[in-house]
């Protein structure tokens, strides 16, 4: 029969769990999440540090330039600055030839580069005046349903900055001598612990109720969880029972001590 183990056992019992399951989530964070339709591309299934990434805007704007650029050479597709465009003006004849023989149509005379230039930009003032003003206001575009809902991206990393720092927390928290130290390790671990499982907990909910059609990859729409994602989020939910239970469980549970043993020779011998 085993013995029972002690408090200082039970408790390192607690905290190896919560790191082991901690490592899980980490390397669960590189495994496939969600699964989705990319527009150009087709379906693509990306990865918690592809979505942090930003994976999908990277595989549309490479199969848009593999189609021919169309996104590098039209900036008007990308958001970039378009240039007004000189419209030539046609004037009449500038000469006759001698004897009043028609020597056919004359040829449109270009106006000189300053004054297109001051034409356009003379338009363009007026033009932003006119808005300013409230004249001519351009009606926003509807939008689609899911475009407010996109999925984050540099928040991801979070993720594995909180498997990696519980991971350690509760593996060192043994080698803390001082007080102040070991409270502070046991709400460290409490907190990435509790924050892991809401934050996995919320993007897979967000995943599962999206509806369709959305924009969640942001451009990209989400089909489906995959099992990296459910991973993660099973993993700190076990690491956040196994911290609690090694901070508030085990320490409280009563512990059988042996009997003590008396030394040998101490007995009374009876006659």
């Amino acid at each position: 029969m085993l013995a029972p183990l002690s408090v200082p056992d039970r408790t390192r019992r607690g905290r190896f769990l919560a790191a082991g399951f901690a490592l899980l989530a980490l390397l669960c964070f590189y495994q496939p999440w969600v699964s989705g339709t990319l527009p150009g591309v087709g379906e693509r299934t990306l990865s918690g540090a592809g979505l942090a990434r930003g994976d999908a805007r990277r595989l549309v704007d490479a199969a848009a330039y593999a189609r021919g650029g169309t996104g590098a050479q039209n900036p008007a597709l990308t958001g970039g600055l378009v240039l007004p465009t000189r419209i030539p003006t046609v004037g009449p004849a500038t000469s006759q030839p001698a004897g009043g023989e028609s020597a056919g149509q004359a040829l449109p005379t270009r106006q000189p580069s300053g004054v297109a230039i001051a034409t356009a930009a003379a338009a363009t003032a007026v033009a932003v005046q006119t808005a300013q003003a409230g004249g001519t206001r351009a009606a926003p575009a509807p939008s689609s349903p899911g475009t407010a809902a996109q999925l984050p991206r540099g928040a991801l990393y979070g993720f594995p900055l909180a498997a990696a720092g519980l991971a350690i927390f509760a593996a060192l928290w043994g080698r803390l001598r001082e007080p102040r130290d070991q409270l502070f390790g046991r709400w460290w671990t409490v907190l990435l612990a509790t924050g892991g499982t809401l934050g996995s907990g919320w993007l897979l909910l967000k995943v599962l109720a999206a509806p369709h059609p959305n924009d969640l990859l942001a451009p990209g729409e989400v089909q489906q969880a995959q099992w990296g994602l459910w991973a993660t989020f099973v993993a700190f939910l076990l690491s956040t029972i196994s911290i609690g239970y090694a901070w508030w469980v085990a320490p409280r549970r009563p512990v059988s001590t042996p009997p003590p043993v008396q030394p040998i020779g101490t007995q009374a011998t009876a006659y």
